[in-house]
This record gives C-alpha cells, structure tokens and sequence, in this order.
C-alpha cells in the first residue's frame, strides 16, 4: 500500500514538473506572437524545431545522469570528439551508416569512461567530468590537427556524401527537417526505457537514495554508469547530427553545449538533486531556450541580455525545484 503512495506521488510530482515546464513554454509562444508577426509564421517555428534538435538531443541523455544524482559538463567535448572522429571514418571510407553508428558507439564509450571514474575511482562528478571536458577537446583537436574536416572532400563516394547530406539538411513533406523527428525518434526511444523500463526505475531509485538502492540490491555502480553512457551516446548523436548539418566535422564543435543540455533538463524540470524529472519535461526544457531565443533575437534584445535571462531561468527553476523539495521533506516528518 505504501509502494503504491509513493509510485503515486512520484507520478503526480513528474506530472507537475512537465506541465509547469509546458506552462512556460505556452507562454513564451503567446507573448511572442502577440509581440511580433514574424514569429509565428510556419517557417519561424520549423526553424526553431532545428535550433533545438540537437539541444534536445543532449537534454535527453544528460537527464538520465542528472536524475541518476550526477552531472556532467563533457558533453559538450564529447560532440566535437565525436564529430571529428566521424569525419576520420568517413574519410577513410566507411560507409554512412557504419559511420553514423560507429559515432556514437564512439560518444557512449567517452560517456562510460566519466561513469567509471565517478563510481570505480569514487571521484566527484563535476571534476571527473571538468578534467575529461579538457581531455576529449584536446583530443578532438589532436585528431583534426586542429582543422576542420570537410565532409564533401572527405566522402569518397557519392552515395555517403548524398546520404549525409539527406540526413542533415534533408526535409520530410517538404518542409520539415529531417533532424526534428531524428531528435523526436531518440526522445521516444530513451524516454521509455526510463519510464517503462525495470533500469529506468533503477535510475530513480539511485538518485533519489543510492544507499537505498544499493541495500536493496541494485548494482548503483553499473547503473551510473550505465546513466553516463546514455549521455554520451545523446551527445554522439549530436555530433552527428552537427556535422551533416554543416558537412564538416570542426574541432571546436559542441562548445559549451553542455550548458545548453543541463539547462534545457533543469527548465524541463529534471532536478540536479536526483531522482527527479522525465525526458518529455527535458524536449520541452529545449523548447522553451529555443522558442525564447528566436523571439528575443527577432525583437533585437541583445545577445548578452539573452544570456543574462537564461541564467535567471535557471536559477529560478533550480531554486523551485529545492523549495519544493523542502517542503516534501517537511510533510513527511
């Protein structure tokens, strides 16, 4: 009976947390278009859809690590990494598929190796994670040589280069990028294993008391480590779809793209506490930077101004996030 209450509580308390990050979404949406025509067009908000793909594609997998009671600020590294090394397999004639998949292989093992040095070597997640951010951008620009690979020289047949360019700058029914329902199909995927899933449920329960988890019987090592590789494998993916987009693998790609994942998590309504949060609430945390961005950017608000607003967002959704967790805590004693 008592399982059941707290399986209730926690489904209401995710509940809120989507539907207040919505709220605001709606919002911004209404006030936007009531302050400027140009955008709510229907090729302002497709634009906004792309701006946000790969954003939402990093909120996605960094939320399993945030939700597991961890963090990590590589994610950013890890897409350039994975860009370059994406652009090596292609110029040294992998096909675009196994080069697509060998990517983000690529990014779930960067992600793995963070998850090893928080739980077998007992460092804090925020150095581990700072010290491996360092090390995959020196490597990323190790392995360029410090230039950008050109995808359309690299390719070496026309088949991979046709393929990659339908996958980053192709449109389904004319007017849709291909890269919003890529971002969509991830969010889909990862968001059922968390949600529907014996592992997923694991998450939560090492997030909210790994000391629980543990004693209960749960392997919480494999499981954070299992949570930063899914970040990783987001943050691969987003490299891939960064360098279709521009058919060039940069090395300084992905640069404080982290920031932009944690943030869209956090507005999403992920806690950074742990134990907290869904991926529908983090794809709709990445709406909600893109949606004010674009309408900020289309009135002429000044691109610092932006990110002043921003960071109020976010210390506005992390400071909710904790008073509601005090209050939680209040109510059960």
């Amino acid at each position: 009976m008592e399982a059941n209450t707290n399986k209730s509580k926690m489904r209401s308390s995710k509940m809120y947390a989507f539907a207040k990050s919505l709220l605001v979404l709606v919002i911004l949406i209404l006030i936007f278009s009531i302050l400027s025509e140009p955008f709510r067009t229907v090729n302002n908000m497709v634009s906004i859809a792309l701006s946000v793909a790969i954003y939402g594609v990093l909120a996605c997998g960094i939320s399993f690590v945030l939700i597991c009671g961890g963090s990590d600020i590589s994610i950013g590294s890890i897409v350039g990494l994975s860009g370059v090394f994406m652009g090596i397999l292609i110029r040294e004639g992998f096909g675009a598929v196994p080069a697509i998949l060998l990517t983000m292989l690529c990014g779930a093992v960067l992600g793995g190796i963070n998850g090893l040095m928080v739980t077998k070597m007992h460092m804090i997640p925020f150095v581990a994670t700072l010290g491996t951010q360092y090390a995959y951008r020196g490597l990323t620009f190790i392995f360029s040589g410090g230039s950008s690979i050109s995808i359309r020289t690299a390719a070496r047949d026309e088949a991979t280069l046709d393929f990659l360019k339908v996958l980053g700058s192709g449109k389904i029914f004319g007017s849709i990028p291909i890269l919003i329902p890529v971002m969509f199909t991830f969010a889909i995927i990862v968001g059922i294993a968390l949600s529907k899933t014996v592992f997923g449920r694991r998450i939560y329960a090492t997030g909210s008391n790994p000391e629980a988890a543990r004693l209960s019987g749960i392997n919480t090592d494999f499981i954070m480590t299992a949570a930063y590789a899914i970040s990783g494998l987001g943050s691969g993916l987003a490299g891939v779809m960064l360098t279709t987009r521009l058919l060039s693998a940069q090395p300084t790609a992905g640069t404080s793209y982290e920031l932009e994942g944690i943030a869209a998590s956090v507005i999403g309504g992920v806690s950074m506490m742990g134990g907290q949060g869904n991926i529908a609430g983090a794809v709709v945390g990445a709406f909600v930077i893109g949606v004010m961005r674009n309408g900020l950017n289309i009135m002429g608000i000044n691109s610092y101004v932006q990110q002043v607003v921003t960071g109020l967002i976010i210390i506005g959704a992390v400071y909710l996030d904790i008073t509601r967790r005090r209050k939680e805590e209040a109510s059960k004693k």
